[in-house]
C-alpha cells in the first residue's frame, strides 16, 4: 500500500506544473466579448473617428479575466485606421481602441480583434456604417429649365457632396422663390405655379447654395359650354351661353376667348362676348361650334314653340233640350304672342252628366245643370267656357196603355214621362197622378200603381196641359201553398193534428184555404182520421200530400216521442249494492211521453261519483265502491236514484301466504293475531303464544312482532304478561288488542282481552304507554262480561257475557269513543247461548264503557256461518261507506265444524249487510281477521290436525 503512493504524487505534481504554464488551462475556453458600446451596428461619418472608444474583454471558460494576452487588429474600409490600439490585455483582461472609419460611404466598415493566449485564440468582429453628414457643395439635379403646370406641384431634387466626394441628401435644406407672384416653393422643394412666365428658385445648405429656372405654363385642353343645349319655346326668345376654356388640370384659362360659328343661321343668331347671347329665329335645330386652337366644342340650339295661350269661343252655350250640340273655336299662341298652327287640343267637361265635349270640340248637352267645358293643349295650357242646360217640357208620354196586376199589394210604375223637344225625359218635371177607383187600385205621388182588390180602373199622369192615360186590371193568381210549418212534429203516440194550408198569390195574400186530396204515405207511422186530420201511431218520418186551389203541397211528418216522465229504481234485495266489479247494475228504468206511452229508447244513466259506468239503462256495470247518485235521463227529464255501491273484495288466493317470522316461542302455538301501523310507520303484529303440554288451562303472554314491509316480521318480545295468579282477572292470558291515542293525556292506550278460564272468564282491560313499546296495565275492567271482581263465582253462570274476541276502536263525531268487538248477547232470560255476536260499546273517556247493542248477529249469516261471528276489522271504502272483515263458523249448528273469513258492508257502522265468504278452503279452518293497508292477517289450521295455527296474510283488492 505504501509503495503505490509515490507514483500518484508524481503525476499530481506534473499536472500542477502544466496548469501553471497555461492560464486558461489545458481543457479551458477563451472568450472575447464587446463591453461598450453595445449597438449591433455602429454609425459614424466617413473619414471621422467614432464618437466612443470600443472596449473588449477576454475571459476563460469560468468567466475569469485573461491578463496579458496578445491582441491583433484587422480593419475593413478604404483609408480606415485605429488610434491608440493596445497589443495586449490589461490586468482586468480588457482592451480599448478608437476607430476612424473609411472615407468611402458605399463600402462596408469592419473591425476584428483577435486575442491569443498559449494554444488558445478567440476573435470578435464589429460592423459599422459610414454615413455622410458634412456639406461641401449642393446642386439641383435638373440641368434645364423646369416646366411647372398650374395646379400641379413640381418637385425640385437636390444633392450634397462631402469633403471625400460622397453624395447624399442633406438635412436642414432651405428653398427660396425669387418671384413669389409667379411661383412658390415649400420646405421639401415642391414648386407651385401661380401664373404663366419664367422665374428662379434657390436652395441653401450650410454655406453652400444653387439656383435653377422654372417655367409656369397653361395649355387649353377643353372648352366648357353651359348649357350644352339651348332650348327655345318661343320665337324671338333670347338666352345666354357661358363659355370657359380649361387646361389639362381643369383650371380656367382666363386670358383667351373661343371662336364661334352657327351652322344654320336661319334658326338662331349668336353674339360673342364675355357671355354669349343667342336669339331664336324659327322652329328647328342647329349646332353652334366653339374653337380654341385644335380644341372644339359644339352646343346644340333647339327652337320648338310651345303653347302659352288658348282662347275659346262659341255661337251659344245655353241648351233647352238634351242631345243638342254646338262647335267650339280655339286660337293658340306662344309666350311671345306668335301663333301656333296645326295644334291638337283636347276637350273635356267638368261634369259629363251635364254636357260632353268631343275631340273635335263639339259640345253635347246631357243633363240639366251647369258645367265648364275646357280646351287643353298638350302642355297643359287651357281655356274654359260655361255651359248651361235647362230642359223645357214639350209633352207627356206613357210607355204602355194598360197594366195587369196578379197579386194584391203588387206595385208597378205607371211609366209616364215628361219629355223635351228632342224627346229626352225631363226628370225635374213633377207629374200629377190620379185613379178612377181607389178601392181597386191606387197610385202614389211617384207614379206607383198598387193593387187593392180584384177589378178594373183608369189612372192618369198630367203635367200642365199634357195628360197620359193607362188602364189597370187586378186579377189574383195563386202561385204556392203556405203551411204553418214544413214539418209537423208529434211528441207523443195517439196525438192528433189537422193539416192546414193556404194558397197565396206571389206576394203572399190568401186566395183559398180549402185543403183537398190529403194522402198519408206511410200508414205505419201515421193514421188519417178524416179529410184533414191525422193521428200518430209510431215513431218515424213520413210525408203527407194535398192541394189547395189546384196547387200541390206536402208536409213532412215526424213522430218522435218526447219524455215527460222517467222512472228508475234499483232492484236489489239489500240496501247496499254489493256486487263483483263488472257486474251489470240491476237498474229498472223507463220513460213515457205526455200521453203515457212508453218510449222504446232506454234512458241514459250517468254516475255522479263514478261508481258505475255511464251508458244506456241496462248496460251500466259496477266499477267502484262509494255513495253515489245515478242520474237517469231521457231528453230533458231526469230521475235521480241514490245508490250505495260496494264492489266485492278480491283476494290474491284462497289462503294468502304465510308471513315470515324470525322466531316464535318454542313448543307453543300462536293465537288471536292483531295488527296495526304504529306512529313510526312500522307494522306491528300482536300474537298470544300458548305453551304446549300443560295439564291445566294454557296460559299465554302477548308478544309483539315488527315489520317494515308487512311480510317479514321480527320478534320484539313480550308486550304484556298474564298475572302470576291463574285466577286473577287476566291470569290465563292476554289476547286481541286495539290501540288508540289516549284521551286523558299524552301517549297511547291499549285495550286487550284478558281472562281466567276457571274464575272470571274473559273481558277487556287496558294498558297505557308513551312509546308504544313499554305498556303499563291500568286498574279496572273496561268492557265487562257481567261478572263481579271479588270472590270468583262458579263459571259460567256468573259471567253471562264474555267479551273481547277481536276488537277495533274509533272516535265518533260527537267526541265519544266506540269499540266494536265480539261478545255474547246481553240478555238474561233466556240465558245467552254460546254464540259470539259483534257488538258496539261506547265511552266518553276511554275508561268507563257501556254496552250499546249487537250490530251483527250470527243469525244474519248463512247456515255455514251461524255458529259465531267475531274478530271484526273495519276499513272505509269511500266517504260514508265501510267494510268489516270478520270470522264466522258453524259451531253448535252443523258439523264438521268449519271456520272461514267473511265481509260485510255498512253506511253507518250500525247496520251491517253481509257480503259473503272472502277466504275459506275445505279442510282448513281460518281464524281472526285484521285488515291494514290492503293486507288481511289471519290464522290457519288444518281441520282435525294437530293444533298449530299458522299466521298468514292475503292481499285484498277493493275497487
Amino acid at each position: 500500500m505504501r509503495a503505490l503512493r509515490w507514483p500518484l504524487l508524481a503525476a499530481t505534481l506534473l499536472c500542477l506544473i502544466g496548469c501553471l504554464g497555461d492560464p486558461v488551462g489545458p481543457g479551458g475556453t477563451l472568450v472575447v466579448r464587446r463591453l461598450a458600446p453595445l449597438d449591433s451596428i455602429l454609425v459614424g461619418a466617413p473619414g471621422r473617428p467614432l464618437p466612443t472608444a470600443i472596449t473588449f474583454e477576454a475571459v476563460d471558460g469560468d468567466g475569469r479575466p485573461v491578463r496579458g494576452a496578445g491582441v491583433v487588429w484587422t480593419l475593413a474600409g478604404t483609408n480606415g485606421r485605429l488610434d491608440q490600439a493596445p497589443g495586449v490585455t490589461d490586468s482586468r483582461g480588457q482592451f480599448s481602441v478608437v476607430w476612424v472609419l473609411g472615407t468611402r460611404a458605399s463600402e462596408p466598415q469592419g473591425l476584428t480583434a483577435q486575442v491569443a493566449e498559449g494554444r488558445h485564440k478567440a476573435a470578435v468582429t464589429v460592423a459599422a456604417v459610414a454615413k455622410p453628414v458634412e456639406v461641401s457643395s449642393i446642386a439641383f439635379t435638373a440641368h434645364d429649365t423646369v416646366v411647372v403646370k398650374l395646379g400641379v406641384a413640381a418637385p425640385m431634387a437636390v444633392k450634397a457632396t462631402d469633403p471625400f466626394g460622397n453624395q447624399f441628401v442633406p438635412a436642414g435644406v432651405r428653398f427660396v422663390s425669387l418671384d413669389t407672384s409667379l411661383c412658390t416653393i415649400d420646405s421639401v422643394g415642391s414648386v407651385r405655379a401661380r401664373k404663366r412666365g419664367f422665374g428662379r428658385v434657390v436652395v441653401l445648405a450650410a454655406t453652400a447654395s444653387d439656383t435653377a429656372w422654372v417655367h409656369p405654363t397653361q395649355v387649353v385642353q377643353a372648352i366648357l359650354a353651359v348649357p350644352d343645349t339651348l332650348r327655345f319655346h318661343s320665337l324671338g326668345q333670347i338666352a345666354s351661353l357661358n363659355v370657359q376654356l380649361l387646361d389639362d388640370q381643369g383650371l380656367s384659362v382666363k386670358d383667351s376667348l373661343a371662336v364661334d360659328s352657327v351652322v344654320v343661321d336661319t334658326v338662331a343668331k349668336i353674339q360673342a362676348g364675355s357671355t354669349y347671347t343667342v336669339r331664336s329665329v324659327s322652329n328647328g335645330m342647329t349646332p353652334v361650334i366653339l374653337r380654341a386652337g385644335l380644341v372644339a366644342q359644339t352646343v346644340q340650339v333647339v327652337v320648338n314653340q310651345k303653347v302659352a295661350s288658348v282662347k275659346l269661343s262659341a255661337s251659344h252655350t245655353t241648351f233647352d233640350a238634351l242631345g243638342d250640340t254646338v262647335h267650339l273655336a280655339a286660337a293658340v299662341s306662344d309666350s311671345m304672342g306668335a301663333p301656333l298652327a296645326n295644334q291638337v287640343l283636347s276637350y273635356s267637361a267638368n261634369d259629363t252628366s251635364v254636357a260632353t265635349a268631343s275631340a273635335a270640340g263639339v259640345v253635347t248637352s246631357k243633363g240639366n245643370g251647369t258645367t265648364w267645358v275646357r280646351s287643353r293643349a298638350y302642355n297643359g295650357v287651357a281655356d274654359s267656357v260655361a255651359v248651361v242646360v235647362a230642359q223645357q217640357v214639350a209633352r207627356v208620354v206613357a210607355k204602355r196603355d194598360s197594366v195587369l196586376l196578379d197579386a194584391l199589394q203588387a206595385v208597378l210604375p205607371v211609366q209616364a214621362t215628361p219629355v223635351d223637344r228632342l224627346g229626352a225625359s225631363v226628370t225635374a218635371a213633377a207629374l200629377t197622378y190620379a185613379t178612377g177607383s181607389p178601392s181597386i187600385a191606387t197610385i202614389d205621388a211617384t207614379g206607383d200603381i198598387r193593387a187593392i182588390a180584384n177589378g178594373t180602373t183608369l189612372v192618369t199622369a198630367t203635367y200642365g196641359s199634357d195628360t197620359a192615360k193607362v188602364a189597370v186590371r187586378v186579377t189574383q193568381r195563386p202561385v204556392r201553398v203556405l203551411v204553418p210549418s214544413d214539418t209537423v212534429r208529434f211528441v207523443a203516440l195517439g196525438e192528433t193534428q189537422a193539416i192546414q194550408g193556404i194558397a197565396v198569390d206571389s206576394l203572399g195574400y190568401a186566395v183559398s184555404s180549402a185543403v183537398q186530396g190529403l194522402r198519408v204515405t206511410d200508414t205505419t207511422v201515421m193514421r188519417q182520421v178524416d179529410s184533414i186530420t191525422v193521428q200518430s201511431r209510431a215513431n218515424g218520418t213520413t210525408v203527407e200530400t194535398f192541394t189547395v186551389s189546384g196547387i200541390s203541397a206536402k208536409v213532412t211528418i215526424v213522430v218522435a216521442q218526447v219524455a215527460v216522465r222517467v222512472t228508475a229504481s234499483i232492484v236489489f234485495s239489500q240496501p247496499i249494492l254489493a256486487l263483483a266489479g263488472g257486474t251489470a247494475v240491476p237498474l229498472n228504468c223507463a220513460s213515457y211521453d205526455r200521453n203515457g206511452s212508453a218510449i222504446p229508447t232506454p234512458p241514459t244513466v250517468t254516475s255522479i261519483a263514478g261508481t258505475v259506468s255511464s251508458g244506456p239503462c241496462g248496460q251500466s256495470v259496477v266499477r267502484a265502491s262509494g255513495l253515489d247518485t245515478l242520474r237517469v235521463q231521457a231528453g230533458n227529464v231526469v230521475a235521480n236514484v241514490p245508490v250505495s255501491v260496494a264492489v266485492a273484495p278480491v283476494a290474491d288466493g284462497p289462503m294468502g301466504q304465510p308471513i315470515v317470522v324470525d322466531s316464535f316461542l318454542p313448543n307453543s302455538y300462536r293465537w288471536t293475531p292483531s295488527v296495526r301501523r304504529n306512529s313510526a310507520g312500522l307494522i306491528e303484529l300482536y300474537l298470544t303464544q300458548y305453551p304446549y303440554g300443560t295439564s291445566q288451562y294454557p296460559r299465554g303472554n302477548l308478544y309483539r312482532f315488527v315489520s317494515a314491509d308487512g311480510l317479514n316480521f321480527h320478534n320484539d318480545g313480550v308486550v304484556l304478561s298474564y298475572a302470576p295468579d291463574s285466577c286473577a282477572p287476566d291470569g290465563s292470558g292476554i289476547e286481541n288488542v286495539a290501540v288508540a291515542p289516549r284521551s286523558d293525556g299524552p301517549g297511547w292506550r291499549m285495550f286487550y282481552a284478558g281472562g281466567s278460564w276457571g274464575c272470571y272468564g274473559w273481558q277487556v282491560f287496558s294498558a297505557v304507554s308513551t312509546d308504544e313499546r313499554n305498556w303499563v296495565k291500568e286498574d279496572g275492567v273496561r268492557l265487562s262480561n257481567g261478572g263481579e271482581l271479588f270472590t270468583p263465582p262458579s263459571p259460567p253462570s256468573g259471567v253471562p257475557w264474555p267479551v273481547g274476541e277481536g276488537m277495533t276502536i274509533d272516535r265518533l263525531t260527537d267526541g265519544r269513543w266506540r269499540i266494536i268487538t265480539a261478545s255474547f248477547d246481553h240478555v238474561l232470560n233466556p240465558a245467552p247461548d254460546d254464540h259470539w255476536q259483534i257488538s258496539e260499546w261506547l265511552s266518553g273517556d276511554q275508561v268507563n264503557w257501556t254496552y250499546s247493542s249487537i250490530i251483527l248477529r250470527a243469525s244474519q249469516m248463512p247456515p255455514e256461518g251461524q255458529g259465531s261471528v267475531y274478530s271484526p276489522s273495519i276499513v272505509q271504502l269511500a266517504p260514508g261507506l265501510f267494510r268489516m272483515f270478520f270470522t264466522a263458523d258453524n259451531r253448535h249448528v252443523s258439523s264438521p265444524r268449519h271456520s272461514t273469513l267473511w265481509t260485510a258492508v255498512s253506511t253507518d257502522k250500525q247496520t251491517w249487510q253481509v257480503e259473503g265468504e272472502l277466504l275459506g278452503v275445505s279442510g282448513v279452518d281460518l281464524y281472526y281477521a285484521t285488515i291494514i293497508d290492503g293486507r288481511l292477517y289471519f290464522l290457519s289450521n288444518v281441520s282435525g290436525a294437530a293444533w298449530a295455527p299458522v299466521p298468514r296474510v292475503a292481499t285484498i283488492q277493493m275497487p
